[in-house]
């Protein structure tokens, strides 16, 4: 397994990310997993990637902050989740504070709908190990 991250300012000055990703789709189709590490209320600067390779891998996201850090930035975990599931996850990284949260139950249980759902859109089947909620742990 190989790990590529492409940061600000490389990934926007030369506009390599959508290259990579491209080739790598393209000589390794259904291979290639995608996380975007920025899932926030205000949506992510890759949905747009993401949405157009849903079709040809797996693609996730990692919240962009959690209740003890970066939370104001992070924003509504129930519209975060939302616009991640509209982009097409099927697995999502959530801190483990944000699901220990009572208020949060709703907005939890919606994401773990809504990635079964899509799991089982990618898929064509009624698999649930395909559908993953990975805590990351304080």
């Amino acid at each position: 397994m190989t790990h590529l991250c492409i940061p600000k300012p490389f990934g926007d000055k030369y506009n390599v990310m959508m290259r990579v990703v491209n080739y790598c789709l393209s000589t390794y189709p259904y291979e290639v997993y995608i996380q975007a590490n920025d899932l926030k209320e205000a949506g992510s600067e890759y949905s747009a990637c993401i949405r157009q390779d849903v079709a040809a891998t797996k693609v996730s996201c990692q919240m962009f902050g959690g209740r003890e850090w970066q939370d104001a930035e992070t924003g509504d975990r129930l519209t975060a989740f939302r616009r991640g599931l509209a982009d097409g996850i099927v697995y999502a990284e959530v801190y483990q504070g944000d699901l220990q949260v009572a208020s949060l139950d709703g907005a939890v249980k919606t994401l773990a709908t809504g990635l079964l759902a899509n799991s089982l859109c990618a898929q064509g089947s009624a698999s649930l190990n395909r559908v993953v909620l990975m805590l990351l742990l304080d």
